[in-house]
């Protein structure tokens, strides 16, 4: 609508696949209400393009999936402004997004639940991983094995390391390593809400003997907040040890309640 030199354009699409650099955009409903000046020369965009929905994903990054979202032009095809919600689930973290600001300055605000330092969360979006090993680099400045692990897998071996173990139902694996303790552990999800669990560790002891520890486990998810979880150790001494005194580790249950404040 309007005059040749400053049309006015209305409308609504969807698009149903689209890729630019490795990006994708699927199933997103599009309404649009802008006009464009000096066709004849800058052709500067003013309006509104409103998007109600659908996905958006890179290469390797978490898949977000779009609320009701907006572009405001205000001259500047380059700039224009953005109110950008989403959502995304990464390693049964579930992170909300809202993107506002001028692309050239933009604003990002993440927070998730349970509530992590933003840091984190945008590394966990940008590689679609959980980077469950940052939590110990955080607290004491050092990069964890289980970080170090998830570096490898990603960068190394593109996440296939992590695909093989999804094939086999591992939804966890961790390590520990360091001068007295070391040891891995994995976690099976039989269903959505049963998870089983089992860990070996190995300690140095002050004799020169050598102690290790199998711990079973298991934990049932009633509901979002609320978990039942349940373990047992069993120690295997060292067989050159002279100790004739063998302690079993104790086993425990456990309630689990989560809420945020």
């Amino acid at each position: 609508d309007g005059p040749y030199a400053h049309p006015r354009f209305l409308g609504q699409l969807e698009i149903e696949k689209a890729f630019s650099n490795g990006f994708s955009a699927q199933a997103c409903p599009v309404a649009f209400d802008f006009e464009l000046n000096d066709v004849f020369r800058e052709m500067r965009p003013f309006g509104v393009v409103n998007i109600a929905g659908g996905t958006v994903s890179g290469p390797k990054t978490a898949v977000i999936n779009l609320q009701d979202s907006k572009i405001a032009f205000e001259g500047d095809p380059q700039n224009p402004v953005l109110d950008i919600r989403g959502s995304a689930a990464v390693g049964g973290t579930k992170i909300q997004i809202l993107l506002k600001g001028k692309i050239k300055e933009p604003d990002l605000r993440l927070s998730s639940q349970p509530t992590m330092p933003q840091e984190k969360l945008l590394l966990m979006l940008a590689t679609n991983q959980s980077w469950k090993g940052l939590d110990k680099t955080i607290e004491d400045g050092r990069l964890s094995a289980d970080l170090a692990k998830d570096f490898i897998d990603y960068f190394i071996f593109s996440g296939q390391g992590r695909k093989m173990a999804q094939r086999f139902g591992i939804s966890d694996i961790s390590f520990k390593y360091d001068e007295q303790t070391k040891g891995f552990g994995v976690k099976k999800e039989i269903n959505k809400n049963i998870e089983a669990s089992y860990d070996v560790t190995q300690t140095q002891k002050e004799t020169g003997t050598q102690d290790t520890t199998h711990t079973l486990g298991g934990e049932l998810r009633l509901n979002e907040n609320i978990s039942v979880a349940g373990e047992k150790g069993f120690k295997q001494q060292d067989r050159t040890s002279q100790e004739t005194k063998e302690e079993s580790p104790n086993g425990q249950i456990m309630l689990k309640y989560k809420k945020e404040f």
